[in-house]
């Protein structure tokens, strides 16, 4: 089971890019906005597969990776998986920032699967709205197990 972070600022999202990835890790990237996270991963990282959804935020993170031969740029939903398994079939971490303030369902949808599909030691999420609403929360029971994470998600 991967070692699941939840965040809702920006700057805790980077410093965990810094203290959990290795030079010999390959990380996925959903959101990658505006590539500064995106460098700061290419940094630690033997390789990044980053995906921006927007053609701003594609044209912004590509000028700013532009010196790193070690990320791949894919400017599409990172909903649609074929294109990051055309490149890798395992990730040793996955960082989710589709916009801090996005609907909660879509961070734990693409987190459940992503870490369904790539089975990452590490996932990292930033999500205001989901981080508010856990650490609103008196108490949580524990469940037996993970079995909801490690499965891909199931058309209705």
């Amino acid at each position: 089971m991967a070692r699941m972070f939840l965040v809702a600022r920006v700057s805790t999202y980077r410093r965990l890019a810094r203290e959990l990835v290795g030079a010999d890790d390959l990380v996925i990237e959903l959101g990658a906005s505006e590539g500064r996270c995106t460098r700061v991963l290419a940094r630690r990282a033997g390789r990044v597969i980053a995906v921006e959804k927007t053609s701003a935020g594609c044209a912004k993170t590509r000028a700013a990776v532009a010196r790193f031969g070690n990320v791949a740029l894919l400017c599409q939903d990172a909903f649609d998986l074929k294109p990051v398994l055309d490149l890798t079939r395992r990730a040793d971490a996955v960082f989710v920032d589709i916009g801090g303030s996005a609907p909660a369902w879509q961070t734990m949808r693409l987190a459940r699967n992503y870490l369904s599909m790539f089975r990452p030691r590490v996932l990292v999420m930033r999500n205001t709205r989901l981080t508010s609403f856990v650490s609103s929360l008196e108490w949580a029971e524990p469940t037996p197990s993970h079995h909801y994470w490690s499965q891909p998600e199931q058309a209705d």
